[in-house]
């Protein structure tokens, strides 16, 4: 936001923190999408030309939680089996990671299919996840909210570098007004 399109991040982020509980709690991107769009169009001022494209899109192909997600799982799963990863094999489980990531249904908890064939690649026995299994819903959700905040902001981005995007309302303070408007 600051260095592509010189907007403000504070902004973003105060502007954005009213959909964050109802995105969490949803934990779903896709169950996400409507209210994503009307916070894109009424707090932040972007033209439905771009966040009609960009935020479905975003919801089905743009899964930054999950390469975060996997990532994280897969090395916790490698230190809890004393296995290292350097070098080549670094690089393929990143190459890996991504295509899982683009890959994933988008419904929830298919992220634990990817967890599985991921650990798989690996050379990890699946049955680690039994660890991760009940934490997974909450865990879910903030891969939810991560999506999310990502599709805005390369909403924003977009929109800015288009020129289709309000400033004014983009900058202006949020009341309850223009959350409703």
């Amino acid at each position: 936001l600051v260095f592509t399109s010189r907007l403000n991040p504070i902004t973003f982020l105060r502007r954005y923190a009213p959909n964050i509980a109802s995105t969490f709690l949803g934990g779903s991107s896709i169950n996400a999408i409507p209210e994503t769009m009307r916070v894109c169009e009424k707090r932040f001022g972007v033209s439905p030309k771009v966040f009609s494209f960009s935020i479905p899109f975003g919801a089905i192909g743009n899964l930054d939680g999950n390469c975060v997600y996997l990532t994280i799982a897969g090395l916790y799963m490698a230190r809890l089996y004393g296995v290292s990863f350097f070098g080549r094999e670094l690089v393929s489980i990143i190459l890996v990671v991504v295509i899982l990531s683009v890959g994933a249904p988008i419904v929830p908890g298919s992220v634990m299919v990817t967890l599985t064939m991921l650990m798989n690649t690996m050379g990890l026995s699946p049955v680690g996840i039994s660890f991760i299994i009940g934490i997974n819903v909450i865990i879910e959700m903030l891969l939810t909210v991560c999506n999310t905040i990502g599709d805005v902001a390369i909403t924003l981005v977009v929109a800015r570098t288009e020129g289709l995007l309000d400033l004014n309302i983009y900058r202006e303070k949020p009341t309850q007004s223009v959350q409703e408007k």
